[in-house]
């Protein structure tokens, strides 16, 4: 669902880019270069901004360059999250490898996942590893705990207003 969004805005920057100032050469060059790269064929469509970033006349502009660093950020969290879920822990070298990127800057997203709650994780620099946590489960007991002391509170209410009557009955 989410990849489905990301080719739709994908598409949107370059109907804005093919319908602004940088229709023709760039049009035939650019596009057809980035579907016909063997990363998109692999992820099935036009969606590779790795490769489209790469072209400077696109970056000129700069709204299509802030979509695309968007889109670029997009993707590669979601390339990491893919190839980490198996995992419970894995090398960062590892992950670099299959995504083709340098270690640092795998670490720098996996860091920034991390402290943006994208990730659930721990990175091991020492080890060189990312630890992985599982979802935590959502605990019923404290709100079942508080919806029981405030059923009590009413009750103990109640029972002091009739102590209230009653006591003003004797006096």
């Amino acid at each position: 669902m989410a990849e489905k969004g990301i080719k739709e805005a994908g598409d949107m920057c370059m109907h804005i880019m093919l319908s602004s100032r940088h229709r023709g050469a760039l049009e035939k060059s650019s596009q057809g270069s980035i579907c016909q790269s063997p990363r998109a064929k692999t992820r099935g469509g036009c969606t590779d901004i790795y490769e489209m970033a790469t072209y400077t006349e696109l970056t000129k502009d700069p709204i299509i360059d802030t979509h695309l660093s968007e889109l670029e950020d997009t993707l590669l969290e979601q390339n990491l999250c893919r190839i980490i879920e198996p995992f419970s822990c894995v090398e960062i070298a590892h992950v670099a490898k299959i995504i083709d990127l340098p270690i640092h800057s795998v670490e720098k997203k996996l860091s920034q996942m991390i402290l943006d709650k994208k990730l659930l994780g721990v990175l091991d620099q020492g080890a060189g590893t990312l630890l992985i946590f599982d979802e935590p489960t959502a605990d019923r007991t404290y709100p079942a705990a508080l919806e029981t002391v405030q059923g009590m509170n009413k009750v103990v209410d109640s029972l002091f207003e009739k102590w209230a009557k009653v006591g003003a009955d004797f006096v």
